[in-house]
């Protein structure tokens, strides 16, 4: 009888010791009579020829065993080899039980695959509870007929021999697609070491590559801190997933093969079960009109649910923030905050008022937000012309034709625009809050040579937007000269970095969590979504 099953195979481990236990069972599942150490020569004939293994190998690249997780998924190129071994290293809370546990629940409640979860670290009731915290219910799965969970205790070396038996019983009765094994550390530490083990492990390996039993499993292991040596295994196995110790978690995969892996490495949070995370900004298929989000009380809103509880309800009214972003961060993300705000003020017929970066055309603004914005709308939404040399057009932004918005008699100094809109604003609206949004550095290469009057000219408008209680997000890139000294006068102080293909935002002052930015245009407008990082 053949079994079908998916292997996704987790270690984490100091020395050769550890995985050398652990492929004996392993080993012994492939060939269900060895219940001893022999010599790794007695199972020469049971390999493959070179010929038969590299087609095995092409049948195998051809088919993906899905995680689960979209992100891990395509970077994977869909996901694990079918029938595969996966070595994921990874050190003590790294997140290996959450990944592996991800694993098979997606694979029951998505795929309709049967899976077993092999435990000699953790009992049935803790493994519930724990998971049931993430939102994954095994104990209804199990239920179901579904999952099994086997509960292995700390055993004698001799009563380790047993285990394969174990597994092997449990294999034939629920006919698992996916297996998990957690973990095999403990047994190292009571399993002797030597050449004839080492060999083993990696024959037990090649056996579940070529002859197994057509599944696709994870096992788990612990690496203690600092360790970074994995073992021959690596070589061997299909693939190799290393979950790294840091903030935020990052995973790394070191190879999968049959696979072109679309991003090596990436963030990933376990909040709410195992998830990696990108950041991509979306264009709806069909726009929509944006439906402002109304103010609690006198905390402005952003337009976005998930930055207004961030941020316990809002902005204060007042409220002057300043948006740094490193160097790798594209506009158009800064965008995904900056003109949320900005459309969900204009939506309710607040003032509006942008000083775009140098060789950024106003009208981009315009017909950015006149997408998703009715004509309305727009009738309080002014966007500076180019600026150049210090100077810049004040535009109105008419409701019919944005992109033909005709430029205001003569022309100011990017400065002086800082008060001069948001005071005809404040007039035209009857006193309602204006948002302004704009670029230090496009205003302090003009003064390079005296920052002095920008720094002063920065006070009077942070002074301005408490006075008026009106809210500000001036945009600075890490590299500007004047940072440390901008960030020392505000009290809203955010930063914006870039890594791994995810846009990170957390409050310096005031204090925040870390978040992965994102976007959802379910709604027919891209509206700012966050994920916080564990």
């Amino acid at each position: 009888m053949v079994l079908t099953c998916s292997f996704f195979f987790v270690i984490c481990y100091p020395d050769l010791e550890y995985e050398q236990s652990a492929l004996y069972i392993l080993h012994a599942l492939t060939k269900k009579t060895i219940l001893s150490i022999p010599n790794a020569k007695a199972h020469s004939k049971a390999e493959p020829t070179k010929k038969a293994a590299s087609g095995l190998w092409a049948e195998r690249a051809a088919m993906k065993v899905p995680i689960g997780d979209p992100v891990l998924d395509s970077a994977l190129g869909g996901g694990l080899p079918n029938n595969g071994v996966i070595l994921v290293g990874g050190e003590p809370g790294t997140g290996k039980t959450t990944l592996a546990a991800t694993f098979i629940y997606n694979g029951a409640v998505r795929y309709a695959e049967r899976g077993l979860y092999v435990s000699f670290s953790e009992d049935k009731g803790r493994f519930y509870a724990s998971m049931g915290n993430l939102g994954y219910n095994f104990s209804q799965l199990a239920d179901r007929g579904v999952f099994e969970f086997i509960e292995v205790p700390s055993q004698t070396e001799e009563q380790i021999r047993g285990i394969p038996d174990d597994i092997y019983e449990a294999l034939e009765r629920l006919k698992p697609s996916r297996l998990v094994v957690d973990s095999f550390t403990w047994m190292a530490q009571s399993q002797g070491s030597g050449y004839a083990v080492r060999q083993l492990a990696q024959e037990g390996i090649k056996l579940l590559l070529t002859k197994g039993m057509n599944c696709t499993t994870m096992v788990i292991g612990e690496r203690p801190m600092g360790e970074s040596r994995l073992g021959p295994e690596e070589f061997i196995a299909d693939g190799v997933i290393v979950l790294k110790h840091s903030i935020p978690r990052e995973l790394e995969i070191l190879k999968m093969r049959g696979t072109r892996i679309g991003r090596t490495s990436l963030l990933f949070t376990i909040n709410k079960g195992f998830e990696a995370v990108t950041t991509t900004i979306d264009a709806p298929s069909k726009p929509g009109h944006w439906r402002p989000i109304v103010d609690s009380g006198d905390l402005l809103s952003t337009g976005s649910p998930d930055m207004d509880r961030m941020l316990g309800g809002g902005f204060p009214r007042g409220s002057y923030v300043v948006l740094e972003a490193d160097p790798n961060v594209e506009l158009k993300e800064v965008r995904l905050l900056t003109l949320g705000v900005g459309m969900n003020f204009a939506s309710q017929g607040r003032g509006v008022f942008y000083l775009p970066p140098g060789g950024f055309r106003s009208r981009e603004v315009a017909e950015l937000m006149h997408r998703y914005l009715t004509r309305r709308d727009m009738v309080n939404v002014r966007v500076a012309g180019h600026v150049e040399s210090g100077t810049a057009r004040s535009k109105t932004i008419t409701a019919t034709e944005p992109q033909r918005a005709p430029a205001a008699e003569g022309s100011a100094d990017g400065l002086d625009l800082l008060t001069s809109v948001p005071v005809e604003l404040k007039a035209a609206t009857h006193g309602q809050p204006v948002y302004t949004a704009y670029i230090y550095d496009i205003l302090e290469a003009k003064y390079s040579e005296i920052p002095d009057i920008v720094f002063r000219r920065f006070g009077r408008d942070i002074l301005r937007t408490s006075v008026s209680g009106d809210l500000t997000i001036a945009l600075a890139r890490s590299t500007t000269p004047e940072i440390d000294r901008i960030r020392s006068t505000v009290d809203w102080h955010f930063r914006l970095s870039k890594k791994n293909g995810a846009v990170m935002l957390w409050g310096v002052k005031p204090e925040t969590p870390i978040y992965a930015m994102g976007s959802d245009v379910t709604l027919g407008y891209p509206v700012l979504t966050l994920k916080q990082f564990d």
